[in-house]
């Protein structure tokens, strides 16, 4: 398949901006990245039209639709986002046998396991090199019908929707007491030695009626985070300014890495304040434990599809910040074995061990028989395979879902011996205000 790339110099005021007007009335469609411009997020895409074609799959056939995928990504000279989608936290049944005979509960969003669309054109957007690319799959003349479209669109004024203050929703949430009695089943677990750490979570539900693509810009605005997104399918939005890196994989070099996120803590009301609970963070035993821990956990992921003795750790125990809460993040890297491809990177990582835990096929069961009710989209991970094979997740944390009127999230914590369940609870509360305060502002001001 020819593939067509034309330059432009600048960039938009932000890529949800240029999909807005690059991709109006989108019934299917992306936007990738943040534009914050910094080494995790110089670059971000969007789609330019509506996709050849849509997949959708239930766990027992993620593997299948992962590799079909993979081997139409064949072209070397296209390293831009073809096929877009995402895997809902479910789609691990998909890929070990043993949570494969765990019971399933339905989906409350009635979404599907697996979903991802092909598309033949897409925009990149460098916010270092202030450059935008437009990138065609197809013939010449497909690629001068779009580059006149997108062109028309580049001339057009900032489509931004600005922010207006809304009154605010009530958000329905479980409450500290039940969440309590989780936090206890789980400890009780750990004492017993069926774990050492796993990941409890809230479900955030609330009315919104704004745009979803203003919740994104102002999520970029104020709480920038590297690998944000938006997904469309139909009338059912994904919304994520996830700071969290599942995969980034070549299909060509077999270079992998994952950033694990592990040990939070709220930001400081001045900088004062953020430093000494930046200190207070990195010299926190329960914290630097949890952490090791699960980064030990990434590598023995990875382990299973890359060479032997290439797994290492190259970043370790830095800390970013963002608009509430601040993160323990390291990075392991890896070179894949011969004859393994993204695609198994991916399923031996899915989902992430920071929002599971370890040992994660326990920790696994452990969740679903305390939560009662399918994770669905959240926790799970959105992302791509490039159109040369090589691929990109993120992990679907600071995560809106809209549909029918409706904006869900989860938010949880890292439940370890020493947990305390009040504070556990409030750092789940620290993690969603990010998304719950955007959404007070973009939702126009009507009440429940």
């Amino acid at each position: 398949m020819a593939v067509v790339v034309r330059s432009y110099p600048g960039v938009p005021t932000s890529p949800a901006d240029l999909w807005r007007r690059a991709h109006p009335g989108a019934r299917n469609g992306f936007v990738l990245g943040s534009g914050a411009g910094s080494a995790n997020d110089r670059v971000a895409y969007c789609s330019v039209g509506e996709p050849r074609r849509l997949w959708t799959a239930r766990p027992a056939a993620a593997r299948r639709l992962l590799r079909s995928l993979e081997r139409q990504a064949g072209e070397p000279a296209d390293p831009a986002p073809r096929f877009v989608g995402w895997l809902s936290f479910d789609a691990a049944r998909g890929f070990d046998s043993a949570l494969a005979r765990l019971p399933r509960r339905p989906d409350r969003a009635g979404l599907p396991t697996v979903f991802f669309a092909d598309y033949p054109a897409v925009v990149r957007m460098d916010f270092v090199a202030r450059r935008t690319d437009l990138i065609c799959r197809g013939s010449r003349s497909f690629a001068d019908s779009v580059r006149r479209r997108f062109e028309r669109a580049l001339a057009a004024p900032s489509s931004r929707v600005p922010a207006r203050r809304g009154r605010l929703r009530r958000v329905s949430v479980e409450t500290a007491a039940a969440f309590k009695r989780k936090v206890a089943a789980a400890k009780e677990a750990i004492a017993a030695g069926d774990i050492y750490q796993t990941n409890l979570s809230l479900r955030f539900d609330r009315p919104f009626s704004g745009d979803p693509t203003a919740l994104y810009d102002e999520l970029c605005r104020r709480n920038p985070s590297p690998y944000a997104a938006i997904v469309k399918s139909g009338e059912t939005w994904i919304v994520s300014c996830s700071p969290e890196l599942l995969l980034d994989a070549e299909r060509r070099g077999g270079h992998v890495a994952t950033r694990p996120i592990a040990g939070t803590r709220p930001r400081g009301k001045n900088a004062n304040a953020d430093r000494r609970r930046r200190g207070l963070l990195l010299l926190s035993p329960k914290e630097r434990a949890e952490h090791v821990m699960l980064v030990d956990l990434e590598r023995n992921d990875l382990g299973r599809v890359c060479r032997p003795g290439s797994v290492r750790v190259t970043e370790r125990l830095a800390v970013e910040r963002y608009s509430h809460v601040m993160h323990i993040v390291s990075q392991v890297e890896g070179r894949l074995a011969a004859g393994r491809t993204p695609a198994d990177a991916l399923m031996a990582l899915f989902p992430g061990g920071t929002i599971t835990g370890c040992p994660k096929i326990r920790a696994i069961e452990i969740i679903e028989a305390l939560e009662r009710e399918t994770r669905s989209l959240f926790y799970g991970s959105a992302g791509y395979v490039a159109g040369n094979g090589d691929a990109k997740f993120n992990i679907l944390i600071r995560t809106a879902l809209i549909r029918r009127g409706r904006l869900t999230l989860r938010a949880g914590a890292g439940i370890v011996a020493d947990s305390r369940a009040e504070r556990e609870y409030r750092e789940a509360w620290d993690k969603a205000r990010a998304v719950l305060e955007a959404a007070d502002r973009t939702d126009g001001g009507k009440t429940a």
